[in-house]
């Protein structure tokens, strides 16, 4: 007996919707099981989003972000970028800014303090403003992701050598300074800039050319997934999984890429450096030493310079972590994680000595300790907007402490009525 055509189309359709039921199904709990609900996908896409447009993601070497060598720095951005400046840093160019009514702020740090820059600038010097009032105020990025002393106190002597004016520097770091060392500079001085055998390996064997357009191609998928989930717009259940499996496997190809190029600019010409008691002692004195010498030049020139010691996340005590940070923004296996605790009590400890020489210090380690909500949104050391704005106002209250800031503003405004008249 032959069915009329109807009956099968309402068959087929019939039997394709509990297809697409089950499935959705199936994928609902899936994805329960995987990544906990749509608030944590929610977070992971937001974080991957974060990764994707900065290309950095905490890759371990240099090559993986839009940076070029520098005969002085180490390494810059690449001025060419669109947001670059000829400097070799992000947005403006603070040679250009040297009027007398111009309050110039200048951000030195790493990653933290470029996004703390990036995120908070337009707060910070619209607070600002209230401690110079009548003046431009204007803030600066010398910061770039990786840096360490003593990048910070040559990115400050550069700028004072070419002619910059600069009324206030904040410095924000301790994190890369004792935990990237011992991770990175695998064959190199652990005083050099981050990965610098990497950076330096201009020629490039085979291999690390392969590993290096083996990574670029994968962070490029990497974006094209994210891009066709966001078109998508979460439209199903069985889209979200798709993404999150498939962005997982691309981000595990990505570490392992990495890590096998890690191990070929490693090589075997250098003698490793053991980084025991000593080896860290010496770069917290490092540390020490680089705050002391741009503090000195800053009173020097005329400058205000405030040292802030980073938060961070795996500090006992420092951060009731939410369910969001404990699932993407805490892993103990993370390499860094050891020497990040073991570095800053060192660091900690030499805070007294710089206070007494005379050094503007801000402790911040603890700027989140009554913080709830969500701030970090990685397993390394970073923060959303929002943590940089509450850092931006522990820095700013403690500024407001500062006698130095007080008369600066008070002289600055009296210089700026003689050159008006």
């Amino acid at each position: 007996m032959k069915h009329p055509v109807w009956k099968k189309t309402l068959f087929i359709c019939s039997a394709l919707l509990i297809f697409i039921v089950t499935v959705e199904v199936f994928s609902y709990f899936m994805g329960k099981a995987l990544y906990g609900g749509t608030k944590n996908l929610q977070t992971r896409r937001d974080r991957v989003s974060e990764q994707v447009a900065t290309d950095d993601g905490m890759a371990a070497n240099p090559l993986f972000r839009d940076i070029v060598s520098h005969p002085y720095l180490g390494f810059t951005f690449d001025s060419t970028s669109p947001e670059g400046s000829r400097l070799g840093f992000i947005d403006m160019d603070v040679l250009r800014h040297n009027a007398a009514k111009d309050i110039n702020v200048l951000v030195i740090g790493g990653s933290v303090a470029s996004l703390f820059y990036r995120d908070a600038k337009d707060y910070f010097s619209e607070r600002l403003g209230a401690y110079f009032p009548g003046r431009n105020v204007r803030v600066f990025s010398g910061s770039c992701s990786g840096y360490k002393e003593p990048q910070q106190m040559l990115v400050f002597f550069y700028l004072l050598f070419l002619g910059a004016k600069i009324d206030l520097v904040i410095n924000i770091d301790g994190y890369n300074e004792v935990a990237l060392a011992p991770v990175e500079n695998i064959g190199v001085p652990p005083d050099y800039p981050r990965s610098w055998k990497g950076l330096a390996d201009t020629s490039g064997s085979p291999t690390t050319r392969r590993l290096v357009g083996k990574i670029a191609l994968a962070r490029d998928v990497r974006g094209w997934l994210l891009a066709g989930y966001q078109a998508l717009g979460g439209a199903a259940n069985t889209v979200d999984v798709l993404w999150f499996l498939l962005d997982k496997c691309v981000d595990r190809r990505i570490a392992a890429y990495q890590a096998a190029l890690e191990e070929a600019l490693a090589g075997n010409d250098a003698p490793p450096v053991v980084y025991d008691a000593e080896t860290m002692a010496r770069l917290a004195d490092y540390w020490v030493r680089g705050s002391l010498m741009m503090s000195r030049a800053a009173r020097d020139n005329g400058v205000v310079y405030v040292h802030v010691l980073q938060p961070n996340q795996y500090l006992k005590d420092s951060k009731p972590l939410s369910e969001e940070e404990v699932r993407h923004a805490y892993d103990e296996s993370f390499p860094y994680v050891r020497w990040a605790r073991e570095g800053y009590r060192l660091l900690e400890d030499r805070i007294p000595l710089l206070r007494k020489q005379g050094v503007s210090f801000l402790d911040a380690t603890g700027v989140f300790r009554d913080v709830r909500e969500t701030v970090y949104w990685d397993v390394c050391c970073h923060f959303n907007e929002r943590g940089n704005v509450i850092l931006a106002d522990a820095i700013l209250d403690y500024i407001g402490t500062l006698d130095p800031v007080r008369r600066y503003g008070q002289i600055s405004a009296e210089a700026g009525d003689a050159v008006g008249n």
